[in-house]
């Protein structure tokens, strides 16, 4: 039994693709970083793993602030 669970490799949620696709969900409507933090939690995703990927993810350019703590999709 212990062959088997150590041969599959669970991988959690990439926080990344939560972001994007709850922004692209929102049809060019914006989430504020508690929302995307909340939407993280149900997938057990940390509040600073969902608040490091908004920073990454918008320095990136594939997310703008539309004002502070709010972002939606980059051009």
């Amino acid at each position: 039994m212990t062959e088997i669970v150590n041969s599959c490799n669970i991988i959690g949620p990439d926080p990344r693709r939560v972001v994007l696709n709850l922004l692209r969900a929102a049809g060019g409507g914006t989430l504020s970083a508690p929302e995307a933090v909340k939407a993280g939690a149900l997938f057990g995703i940390s509040q600073n793993s969902m608040r490091v990927t908004l920073a990454r993810l918008s320095r990136a350019g594939l997310v703008e602030t539309a004002t502070r703590g709010v972002y939606r999709l980059g051009p």
